[in-house]
This record gives structure tokens, C-alpha cells and sequence, in this order.
């Protein structure tokens, strides 16, 4: 119930309100910006001006329900939004960094301009320490440590040239005004650049956590194509042998579909003789299997130098994916590419009946899922085995019940005792494809399956 629960609210999308979706609007950033971090700049700086632009109408209208409209918006508050609808301007383009910079540049200005409004009797302290800061934190914290700099040497130039030649008044503390205003700069442009070398950083580890991601799904992704390819395969070769009714036939034609289907260097096919002693090879694919075949290769069940000996013995598919460096490993000399090896016991019920072994030239070939795969094929083969075992017993069967019924036919119409003999000696000839058949009733009769042939 929690987990139905738990997939309902993740399935559920998420509402946006028309207000967010209009925020969304005004903040979003250009589309030619694509990197993440940049548009993630773009759009703080929006929402920035955004919320700077309203604080300065909300103080606008409060003034110019006491002063008027003219007055509410003269002065300070009036000279900010010209730098402020500029810089929102740039920062919905791709120029984003830009705007900021002028926004800061514009923003520190007008404690200048209250310095030459106000003259001497401007209070030089609080206008520094509430119009410059911002500027320096904005520029330093999404344009560049460089700009940083800059704006910071204007700022100090600006200040000079202000108390100098423009109003011709330095104010005691100046020095130390510059110097605290130079440091605050210093210290966010240290600041400014340890954050962009944290991120950095940080940004390098995700790009390399998402490479390890994208290598590890394409990996997954072309180990489940091989996975189904090969259960495709599988199910090729059990269609192909689905009507073979001849067990020979069949052995040869799996053996062959499996090393073409699977690009292996060899398959063969042994079975379990009728004392369970030895596996003999009983199907191998090109001409070092129908030599192996017709010299009767076979394996002694406990012998301990064999893969496939002893996959039969442990009922388990045996792996070895570099038999120069594998104890156990039986070496064929008409097999001399083989680098390694897979061998699977096939099995009825309870009863191993054989091993289906396939070779590869290539070191490391043989994977877990190669195990799994030619398993479900022995299990396949293994019961087409027993098929056509049961098939050919029956048709055995028949025939044998055939030709005794014929032959008793035969002597059924038989009119005499030496017709009825005579008549079951020719049969049986036949029937056993003998070329002389003879019996001998008591001391002196003698029946000759000759005689019977030439009447």
C-alpha cells in the first residue's frame, strides 16, 4: 500500500501557478545561454533587478503620495531605474554579464551623486557602506573576479575625483574610507574566486560522476542487446531443431548453428554412454569434429584433466577464459587456437545425459551471462534429446510389431508344418538382413533359409 501510495505522488506532475509561470517569463534566461551555471546566473541576476525595481517603485509611489509624482521619483530613486531597465534589458540576452556590470556600475554612481547633491554636508561613511558593497558582492559574485577589480578602481577613482575636484572637500577619514572600501574588494574578489574554484571543482566531479553514469548505461545497454541477441539465438537454434526427428542429424545441426550463430571457434556435443563410464563425442561442428567423431573421442567421467568431465560430475556450468593458465584443461592438438572454454551439462529431470562444450580463440571470452545462456540451450538440447530418444524407441517399437505381425501372417496361411518352417526361416532372414539362415529339427531334418529364397 506505501509503495502505491509512494509511486502515486511521484507520478503526480507538478503545478505551476500563473504567477510562477509569468516569474518564470520575466526571469528565464536567453536561449543561446546553455550552459547550466550560466543560466543559472542569468536568471539569479534577473530576479535580482527584478526585486531591486520593485523596492525603488514601492519607494517611488510612497514618496509621491506625500511629494507628488515629479518629486517621488526625482533624485536617487529616479536615476536608478534608468541603469535598471538597461541592465534587466542586456540580462535577457546573451550579453547577461554585461548588464549586471552596468546595473553595479550605475547603482555605486548614485552615492556619488548624492556626494554632489549634498555637498559638504553629505554624510560620506554611510553613502560608501550602502552603495558600494552591493555593487562589488553582485559584480564579484556572478561576473568575474576581473570585473570585480575594475569596479572597484572606479569606484576609487570616482571617490577621489568627487572630494577633490568636484565638490573640493575630503572629509576626515578618507584615507581610511578608500582603504576599507579596497579591502572589501580585495576580500570578494578572494571569495569571488575560491566559490568559482569550489564549483568548479565541484562541476569536474559531476561531469565525471555523469561520464561514469553514460559509460555505465551504454555499458548495460549493449550487455542486454548481447543478452537478447543471444536468447534470440538460443530460440533460433531450438526452432531450426524443432523438427529434426533423426538424433544425429540433430546433434550436427546444433553444434553447427551454435558456432556460426555465437562467432565461436568450436562447439561440440558430448553424450553419456549406457554404463554412465565416458562421454563420447557424439557431434562436433567442422572437419576436427567429424575427425574427433570417427575416431570415437571419448572422456572418462573421472578424469580430473577435463572441463568437461567435470562439468558432468558437478552438474554446473564450468567456465575458463584463459586455458594456458587453467590446471584442468584437456588440450587438443586438432584445436590449437582454443583460448578458452565453456562447457554445461545437459540434463533431464535428474539425469545428466551429456555436456555441451564451445571453445573461442579469445582470452576472456566466456562471461556469467555466456554461463546462463548456453544453460537454458543444454536444457533446450536436452530435452530434444530425450524427444527424439522417445521418438525413435517408439518407431523401433512399431517396426518390430509390424514385422511380427507380417511374419505371422505369413505363416498363418501356410498349410503345412515344413511350409510354416520354411516360411518363418525366410522371414526371420530377411528380416535380421542375414544371408543364410538355418535350423535343424531333431536329428535328421535341416531347413535352409537358401532353399526358401529360391522358390
Amino acid at each position: 500500500m506505501f509503495n502505491s501510495i509512494f509511486r502515486t505522488k511521484v507520478s503526480q506532475p507538478v503545478r505551476t501557478s500563473h504567477l510562477g509561470k509569468f516569474w518564470n517569463l520575466l526571469t528565464e534566461a536567453n536561449a543561446s545561454i546553455t550552459d547550466f551555471g550560466e543560466r543559472r546566473s542569468a536568471r539569479l541576476a534577473a530576479s535580482f533587478l527584478l526585486v531591486i525595481a520593485a523596492f525603488d517603485l514601492i519607494g517611488g509611489f510612497a514618496r509621491a503620495a506625500r511629494m507628488g509624482l515629479i518629486v517621488g521619483f526625482s533624485g536617487p530613486i529616479g536615476i536608478s531605474l534608468i541603469p535598471l531597465l538597461l541592465a534587466y534589458g542586456l540580462v535577457k540576452t546573451k550579453w547577461y554579464r554585461a548588464g549586471i556590470f552596468i546595473f553595479a556600475l550605475g547603482f555605486n554612481s548614485l552615492a556619488y551623486v548624492s556626494m554632489i547633491l549634498e555637498g559638504r554636508q553629505a554624510n560620506f561613511g554611510n553613502l560608501i557602506f550602502i552603495y558600494i558593497p552591493l555593487g562589488l558582492i553582485l559584480v564579484s559574485a556572478l561576473v568575474s573576479a576581473w570585473a570585480t577589480f575594475l569596479l572597484l578602481g572606479l569606484n576609487v577613482c570616482a571617490l577621489w575625483i568627487t572630494t577633490s575636484f568636484v565638490i573640493s572637500y575630503q572629509p576626515d577619514g578618507l584615507v581610511v574610507l578608500i582603504g576599507l572600501m579596497s579591502t572589501t574588494g580585495l576580500v570578494l574578489i578572494v571569495l569571488s574566486n575560491f566559490q568559482k574554484s569550489l564549483e568548479q571543482s565541484r562541476l569536474d566531479e559531476l561531469k565525471q560522476i555523469n561520464k561514469e553514469l553514460d559509460s555505465a548505461r551504454i555499458d548495460l545497454e549493449q550487455r542486454v542487446a548481447a543478452r537478447t541477441k543471444d536468447l534470440a539465438t538460443v530460440a533460433e537454434v531450438g526452432t531450426a531443431t524443432a523438427t529434426i526427428l533423426e538424433s544425429k542429424q540433430l546433434l550436427q545441426e546444433v553444434v553447427n548453428l551454435t558456432k556460426e550463430r555465437f562467432n565461436l571457434y568450436h562447439s561440440h556435443i558430448y553424450l553419456l554412454d549406457e554404463t554412465g563410464e565416458n562421454l563420447v563425442l557424439t557431434a562436433g561442428a567442422g572437419e576436427p569434429g567429424r575427425i574427433m567423431v570417427a575416431k570415437g573421442h571419448s572422456i572418462p567421467m573421472d578424469r580430473e584433466q577435463s572441463l568437461v568431465a567435470r562439468a558432468a560430475r558437478d552438474r554446473k556450468g564450468v567456465t575458463v577464459n584463459d586455458v594456458t593458465q587453467a590446471p584442468d584443461f584437456l588440450p587438443n592438438p586438432l584445436l590449437p587456437e582454443t583460448r578458452s572454454e565453456l562447457a554445461v551439462p545437459m540434463i533431464v529431470g535428474s539425469r545428466v545425459i551429456g555436456v555441451f562444450d564451445i571453445q573461442s580463440e579469445q582470452i576472456g571470452r566466456f562471461t556469467d551471462a555466456d554461463v546462463n545462456v548456453q544453460t537454458t540451450l543444454a536444457a533446450q538440447l536436452a530435452a530434444s534429446i530425450q524427444n527424439v530418444r522417445t521418438y525413435e524407441q517408439s518407431k523401433a517399437q512399431a517396426e518390430l510389431e509390424s514385422l511380427v505381425n507380417t511374419i505371422s501372417q505369413k505363416i498363418q496361411r501356410t498349410t503345412t508344418v515344413e511350409d510354416t518352417l520354411q516360411t518363418a526361416i525366410r522371414e526371420i532372414g530377411l528380416a535380421l538382413g542375414a544371408s543364410r539362415v538355418s535350423a535343424n529339427i531333431g536329428a535328421s531334418i535341416r531347413y535352409d533359409s537358401d532353399e526358401a529364397k529360391n522358390n
